[in-house]
């Protein structure tokens, strides 16, 4: 009587863990299920807010439903904490960017979550910044601009669209890899892109370095001079040479475009995207996309490889900070 006793009991929690297995492989193969979110911490119109379109129009057209919600404030810090507080199931992810999942660290401003917090899905694209002077500007190379200023430093102004942004951190390292206190210039700071490169324009500024996006128009009417971009591929729609072109293959920095989620994110979840985002890389329509949108380069890193590459250059640029006297 025990040993059928003991059998059924055997028989019963088989079939239970065969059941719970069966269960989770299905809800593993389910999601996405409802509508996800792609939470935007700028405002509408800017360059991250225009990758998580072109990443939701992409889903849309696998059958996906997905929704961008601009949520910005504290230069990105708002709409990033609403995401990683929200519910680890995958219908809630970041559009991360620069400032919001790297630089914001490295200069000391007061942030409630760390960078081990994010569950890191993938890196998906790497933007330039071009290295810009006002259209009237007797400088014609960038070689001829930096070569004056490190004659007379404290004659030149920069304009930067934020003291802790991927424009200060580029020229930063520009400027110290010739030999060049970037604390001898008078550094100007806008709000956003579009006013410092406006200030470019009109002279109030000698010079800036300011993603690609924010450059292009102007650069194409004449209104501003594009000297060099912060990388050795070439970039569509804009006639610049190239850093390792102009002689000053130390101008390198670019912000990044990704996606991130809640800590504790499930594995399928982060599979999920990092299978849709590689499929959308090969996509040659949306790589047309991202070069003509964005002016942007199409730059994978699975969610592992994303999490270190982001801890690794929040160590150098934290350091960096420091050099340029810009930690709070």
């Amino acid at each position: 009587m025990k040993k059928r006793i003991i059998a059924a009991v055997a028989t019963l929690a088989a079939l239970v863990i065969s059941v719970t297995g069966c269960t989770a492989s299905s809800t593993d193969t389910d999601y996405p299920t409802s509508s996800i979110e792609i939470t935007v911490p700028f405002a509408a119109g800017g360059a991250t807010d225009t990758f998580a379109r072109l990443i939701a129009k992409y889903a849309e057209g696998q059958g996906h439903n997905v929704t961008v919600l601009n949520k910005e404030g504290a230069g990105g810090i708002v709409g990033t904490e609403a995401v990683l507080t929200s519910k680890p199931d995958g219908y809630s992810i970041a559009a991360t960017a620069a400032s919001s999942s790297l630089l914001n660290f490295t200069i000391g401003t007061e942030i409630p979550y760390e960078p081990e917090d994010f569950t890191y899905i993938s890196r998906v694209l790497l933007t330039p910044l071009a290295l810009v002077v006002p259209g009237d500007s007797p400088y014609q190379s960038a070689r001829e601009l930096l070569d004056a200023v490190k004659e007379n430093p404290g004659n030149f102004s920069f304009g930067t669209s934020a003291a802790g942004g991927p424009s200060t951190f580029g020229l930063g390292e520009l400027l110290l890899s010739e030999g060049i206190d970037p604390s001898d210039l008078k550094m100007v700071i806008f709000n956003g892109g579009a006013p410092t490169v406006t200030a470019v324009a009109g002279g109030q500024v000698d010079f800036a370095a300011q993603l690609i996006p924010e450059v292009t128009q102007l650069s194409k009417d004449g209104t501003i001079r594009p000297l060099a971009i912060s990388s050795d591929t070439p970039i569509a729609g804009l006639e610049a040479p190239t850093n390792e072109e102009a002689g000053i293959p130390d101008f390198s920095h670019q912000s990044l475009s990704g996606l991130a989620g809640p800590p504790d994110l499930p594995d399928n979840v982060v599979e999920f995207w990092e299978n849709l985002i590689q499929n959308a890389l090969d996509d040659p329509d949306f790589r047309d996309q991202v070069e003509n949108q964005l002016g942007a380069q199409p730059s994978y890193l699975s969610g592992e490889d994303y999490r270190q590459w982001n801890l690794d250059q929040i160590e150098k640029y934290t350091e960096l900070a420091a050099k340029l006297n810009i930690t709070k």
